[in-house]
């Protein structure tokens, strides 16, 4: 049997992919090619995807040997006589880079008799990868502003400088710089196992039905995480401080407007991107050996994209005093709006009672 896993990278298609993969499922079943147990077809932009590996993703995370052997059990459970299984998830690769993980799934995965395993991983260029990485984790979680979040976390505290990094990878950093030199090196050393590097901008449905030997359809889905720009990540990080369940209702909001009704982010996206090009020296050995590895076909994932300027020079468009107050209006609102429906609500001659009682 032969094992195809689809490790990631994160922000790179990931959705697109698993929806395709859920979509044509008749045509792989056909090929004697099983996608099992997946996550329903997204069906509106606030659905996330997780794939059908996201247990074996939790399992290597820590380390435990008995989950990752039951998430490998549960796949190959329901894939039936299938010949090619075809799991995806795409955190798998933040822990596959560890080398006691990957030995702990290639033993797990030699114990059920598995040993012909493919890998594929998307990349994207990093410019958009770390600013869509910003943007989906300002709309989750309290970060840091773009340029703290963008910086390279320090190994260890630097004594002399007096400084120290604190921010914990994946929520508070952008974790590339630290796991992209780590998965080349694995792409170096691993020679047992065959590894698919892909392209989001290159047709990654083509390139995976390549890889499949199948054509796969585009799923037929209305749009799927719909993605915040950065003028709606940066309300929504301001938001995270003040109050974090109205965060978490801006972020529905924004990711139900279609694209074509949000505001133009290109000039804060040109200076964020100035930002990210301060920093791929930190990658520039990684860079190299990733391109003599992949080939020339493969193209260039740092070269800064074109952006035409325009639009609001601030971040949000608002400062911080502006979206406190903002807010302070909002639960004012909130107050008016229960009161008059208490009060539309409540008998006359209960209100009269409370009136003589209040003394009003």
């Amino acid at each position: 049997m032969r094992l195809v896993m689809h490790i990631g990278l994160n922000k790179a298609g990931s959705s697109f992919l698993q929806d395709a993969l859920s979509h044509n499922g008749a045509t792989l079943a056909r090929e004697g090619i099983a996608y099992p147990n997946p996550i329903r077809v997204s069906a509106s932009q606030s659905f996330r995807q997780t794939g059908n590996g996201l247990d074996l993703a939790l399992a290597l995370r820590r380390r435990d040997g008995e989950g990752v052997a039951n998430a490998i059990r549960h796949i190959f459970d329901g894939a039936g006589a299938a010949e090619t299984v075809v799991v995806s998830n795409e955190s798998i690769f933040h822990q596959l880079i560890a080398p006691e993980a990957h030995a702990l799934l290639r033993s797990s995965l030699a114990n059920h008799g598995i040993e012909d395993v493919t890998y594929i991983v998307v990349f994207r260029n990093i410019f958009r990868h770390a600013v869509s990485a910003y943007c989906h984790r300002a709309g989750n979680h309290a970060v840091a502003p773009f340029h703290r979040w963008i910086e390279p976390v320090r190994a260890k505290s630097d004594d002399s400088l007096g400084i120290q990094d604190d921010r914990r990878p994946s929520t508070e950093v952008y974790e590339f710089w630290q796991e992209f030199p780590e998965l080349v090196r694995l792409l170096q050393a691993e020679t047992r196992e065959q590894w698919h590097l892909l392209r989001q901008e290159c047709g990654i449905l083509d390139s995976l039905g390549e890889v499949l030997g199948v054509r796969l359809e585009e799923p037929r889905r209305k749009q799927s995480n719909v993605a915040m720009n950065l003028l709606e990540a940066e309300l929504a990080r301001q938001l995270w401080n003040v109050s974090p369940s109205i965060a978490r209702a801006y972020r529905r909001m924004a990711k139900e407007t279609p694209s074509s009704e949000k505001s133009a982010d290109s000039s804060v996206r040109s200076e964020y991107y100035d930002a990210i090009g301060e920093h791929l020296d930190v990658l520039e050995a990684s860079l190299a050996d990733l391109y003599r590895i992949a080939g020339p076909s493969f193209g260039s994932i740092h070269e800064r994209p074109i952006v035409e300027l325009g639009g609001v020079r601030s971040p949000s468009g608002y400062s911080d005093q502006q979206v406190r107050a903002l807010l302070a209006g909002v639960r004012i609102g909130r107050r008016d709006h229960a009161v008059e429906m208490l009060k539309s609500r409540t008998p006359k001659s209960l209100k009269r009672t409370l009136r003589r009682l209040l003394g009003r």
